[in-house]
């Protein structure tokens, strides 16, 4: 069975960064493993990614030394079923805001009696091991995401549920779920705060950021940090290119 390392590296207390995909193109998750990333996300959430894309990218990924990851479209048995046997190993859930959801998630990413996983062809993770039923549940992570004021007034409950490894916090949409009379400060006291619930319960802190932000949230002790993104990566190095080549032909 394929090792879940940036979940290893985690239960070791070694923080992990990683990519995120919203484009679409599936040579970017190699492009990005063999970068040096520790996971590489696809996000189906917002991204422009089918189920046939989505597997070829994850295939892609094991090219490198990265897991790969996945946001799914929402908490949905069947959604999260599909990106499982298309070869995902981390699955990201966007806005989880009670138990009873976190717990319907759990269920969904693993096999009974853990969960409630369907067994089916699994054609996209067949290259896993012969041992991939047997073994997959362990090698799973789940990382709900906190990302509304509700979710972080039930954060305790949430992250106690059995079968949720840890958590991403969102911070734009904690941020618009706040609304403007909340500053900033106030909201990164309530991400410090889920942090430190994940700590105290034995769970993966985690947050999607970018820029120098990242390298902040690293010395806060966040565990699982999704730095940057194919669209930022792309267009940064593009901007970087054009002014480079403007200071030249100024100077000409």
């Amino acid at each position: 069975m394929k090792t879940n390392t940036m979940k290893r590296s985690m239960q070791a207390g070694r923080p992990v960064v990683g990519a995120e995909l919203g484009l679409g193109c599936p040579v970017a998750g190699e492009l990005c493993s063999q970068a040096g990333f520790d996971f590489v996300q696809v996000d189906m959430q917002h991204g422009v990614w089918t189920d046939d894309t989505a597997q070829q990218a994850f295939h892609h990924i094991c090219a490198g030394p990265a897991t790969p990851s996945v946001r799914v479209t929402g908490n949905d048995y069947a959604a999260i079923g599909r990106v499982l046997d298309r070869g995902a190993l981390t699955v990201v859930v966007p806005m989880v805001n009670s138990p009873e959801e976190a717990r319907a998630a759990a269920r969904a990413v693993r096999y009974p009696p853990h969960g409630d996983r369907s067994l089916g062809g699994r054609p996209g993770c067949l290259s896993y091991g012969a041992d991939y039923v047997e073994s997959v549940d362990d090698e799973i992570c789940l990382m709900v995401q906190i990302e509304t004021r509700q979710a972080v007034d039930a954060a305790r409950e949430i992250l106690a549920v059995d079968g949720v490894d840890g958590c991403m916090i969102g911070p734009a949409d904690l941020g618009n779920s706040l609304g403007p009379s909340v500053d900033r400060a106030a909201q990164a006291r309530m991400q410090l705060q889920v942090r430190d619930l994940c700590l105290e319960l034995g769970r993966f802190p985690g947050i999607a950021t970018g820029g120098p932000a990242a390298d902040q949230h690293l010395r806060e002790g966040f565990l699982f940090v999704l730095a940057t993104g194919d669209y930022g990566m792309l267009t940064d190095g593009a901007a970087r290119t054009r002014r480079r080549l403007d200071d030249v032909r100024s100077s000409l």
